[in-house]
C-alpha cells in the first residue's frame, strides 16, 4: 500500500510540474519555442503565433528558415548548429511575418539534452523592433546632425565649462587650426589662444558674441577670430558650444577702409581749409573770422552734448559759412564805411550763394543747409527765407550765435572791435527773439564759467 501511495504522489507531482511548465510556456510574454535537429518547430507558444502571423498548426509544419529574413538566414543557421553542438547562443535576427512586416528579435537558444544527447533546441525570442527602430532613428538623426555639424563653415567647438576641455569639433575646426580631430580632443580651449592667460577666460563668458580674440594655429600663425557661444547642459555637464570664425580678411578690409576714410577725411579737411582761405582772400579784413567762429561753434555744440557727428558738422559748416561772399564784389566786403541799403542787400545774398555752391556736394552732414540758415532768426526776421526757430536745424542755431558773437567782438572794416562782453550782452538781449535760448545759455556758460576765449588767428 505504501508503495502505491508513493507512486501516486510522484505521478501527481509530475503532473503539477508539467502543468506549471505548460503554463509558463503558454503565457510567457516572449516567443518561446523548440526545434528538432532539422530545425522544424516541435512546440510554440501563443507569442510565436502572434509574432509570426502563422497558426500553431502551420508553424509545426515548417522550419525556422521560412521565417528568417534572407540576409539573416546564414548567421541564424550557424547559431542553430552551435546550439545543437551544445553551446548556448544569444544573437539578433529578423523574421518576416506572414503580412510581410519585419520584426527584430533578440534570440537566446540552448540545447535540449536528454540522457546526454542533444535532441533539439529550446529558444526564447524577444521582440525588440521598437527599440531597434528608435535606435535606427537616433542613429539617422545623429548622422544627419553630424553632417550638418561638419558642413558648417565656421569652426565649431563643444567645450566643458568646468575644465575647458574640448569635447567635440567639426571638420572646419581641424582645417582652421591645422590639428587633427583627435589632437584637438586632447586639448583645452586655452591651448588655442595666443593671448595672455588673464584674458583667455573671457571666451567662456557671455551668451552671444565675444569681442575679437587672437588665436594660434598649429604652425604658429596668429590670427584674429570672432567667437559666438551658447551655454547649455549636455549629458549632465555644463558645457558651451562655440562658433569660431577667422576674420583675418575682414580685419584687413576694415583696416584698408579705415585708412581710406582717414585719407578722405584728410583730403576733405584740406579742401575745406582751401575754401576758407579763398573766402578770406576776398575779404582780408575778416581774416580768421570763419576759423574763430568754427572753434566757438564746436565748443558750444560740445557743451550742449550734441552727438559727435553733429559737432563735426557744425565745425565744418562754420569753417566755410561765408563761402557765398565769393559772389559779392570785393569793394563792398572791404568798404570802411557803413553800407548802403543796396550794398547790404547784396551782402544778404551770401547764405543763398553759399548754399548753391555746396548743395550738390554729398557731405556726411547737412553743410549746405546749415550755411543757408545761419542768418535766419528765431522770430522769422532773418534772411534769406525768413524761417522761424521751429524750422531751423540746431546746428544752424549754434552757428548763428557763434557768428554774431565773433562779429561783434572782433574788428570790422567799418568799426573797431567791441569786445566779448558787448557780444554777450547782445545775444542775451535778443535771446528768444533772434537766438535760441539753450544755445545762448551754452555760449555764455563757456565764457563765464569755463573761461573760454576766442582763438587768436
Amino acid at each position: 500500500m505504501a508503495n502505491d501511495r508513493d507512486k501516486m504522489r510522484t505521478a501527481r507531482e509530475w503532473d503539477e510540474s508539467a502543468a506549471r511548465y505548460k503554463s509558463l510556456f503558454d503565457y510567457h510574454p516572449d516567443a518561446v519555442y523548440s526545434f528538432d535537429r532539422t530545425g522544424c518547430f516541435t512546440s510554440v507558444n501563443d507569442s510565436v503565433v502572434y509574432l509570426s502571423g502563422y497558426s500553431r498548426e502551420e508553424l509545426l509544419e515548417i522550419t525556422f528558415d521560412i521565417l528568417v529574413a534572407p540576409e539573416y538566414l546564414q548567421s541564424t543557421r550557424q547559431y542553430f548548429m552551435k546550439a545543437l553542438a551544445g553551446e548556448p547562443q544569444n544573437y539578433e535576427s529578423v523574421v518576416i511575418k506572414r503580412n510581410g512586416q519585419r520584426v527584430f528579435l533578440n534570440v537566446t537558444n540552448v540545447p535540449i539534452i536528454v540522457k546526454g544527447e542533444v535532441i533539439g533546441v529550446y529558444g526564447i525570442a524577444k521582440d525588440v523592433t521598437a527599440n531597434k527602430v528608435a535606435e535606427e532613428t537616433l542613429k539617422e538623426t545623429t548622422e544627419k546632425y553630424r553632417q550638418l555639424f561638419d558642413l558648417e563653415s565656421d569652426a565649431i567647438f563643444l567645450i566643458d565649462n568646468a575644465t575647458g576641455k574640448i569635447l567635440e569639433v567639426n571638420l572646419a575646426a581641424s582645417s582652421l587650426y591645422g590639428y587633427t580631430h583627435d589632437e584637438l580632443l586632447k586639448m583645452t580651449h586655452t591651448d588655442l589662444s595666443a593671448e595672455p592667460s588673464e584674458t583667455r577666460r573671457v571666451t567662456l563668458e557671455g551668451q552671444v558674441c565675444v569681442p575679437i580674440r587672437w588665436h594660434r594655429k598649429k604652425d604658429g600663425t596668429v590670427f584674429p577670430v570672432e567667437i559666438t557661444a551658447r551655454h547649455f547642459v549636455w549629458s549632465g555637464s555644463s558645457v558651451h558650444i562655440a562658433a569660431i570664425r577667422d576674420i583675418t580678411e575682414r580685419k584687413r578690409i576694415e583696416e584698408e577702409l579705415l585708412q581710406s576714410f582717414a585719407n578722405l577725411r584728410k583730403a576733405l579737411g584740406g579742401t575745406i581749409q582751401a575754401i576758407s582761405l579763398a573766402v578770406e582772400t576776398r575779404d582780408p579784413y575778416t581774416a580768421g573770422h570763419q576759423r574763430r567762429v568754427a572753434d566757438l561753434a564746436r565748443s558750444i555744440a560740445t557743451a550742449m552734448d550734441l552727438r559727435k557727428d553733429q559737432i563735426e558738422g557744425v565745425r565744418i559748416a562754420s569753417t566755410i559759412h561765408d563761402i557765398g561772399k565769393i559772389a559779392i564784389p570785393a569793394e563792398i566786403l572791404s568798404k570802411p564805411t557803413k553800407l548802403t541799403e543796396v550794398e547790404f542787400s547784396l551782402i544778404k545774398i551770401h547764405p543763398r550763394a553759399g548754399y548753391d555752391i555746396l548743395k550738390d556736394i554729398e557731405f556726411p552732414w547737412p553743410i549746405a543747409r546749415i550755411i543757408l540758415e545761419h542768418h535766419e532768426r528765431m522770430d522769422g526776421s532773418g534772411y534769406p527765407n525768413g524761417l522761424t526757430g521751429k524750422d531751423l536745424l540746431i546746428e544752424s542755431k549754434i552757428l548763428s550765435v557763434a557768428d554774431s558773437v565773433e562779429a561783434i567782438a572782433s574788428h570790422r572794416p567799418y568799426r573797431p572791435a567791441l569786445g566779448v562782453d558787448k557780444a554777450l550782452e547782445e545775444i542775451e538781449r535778443y535771446k528768444g527773439a533772434f537766438y535760441d535760448h539753450a544755445v545762448v545759455d551754452a555760449c555764455q556758460g563757456l565764457f563765464q564759467s569755463k573761461k573760454y576765449q576766442l582763438v587768436e588767428i
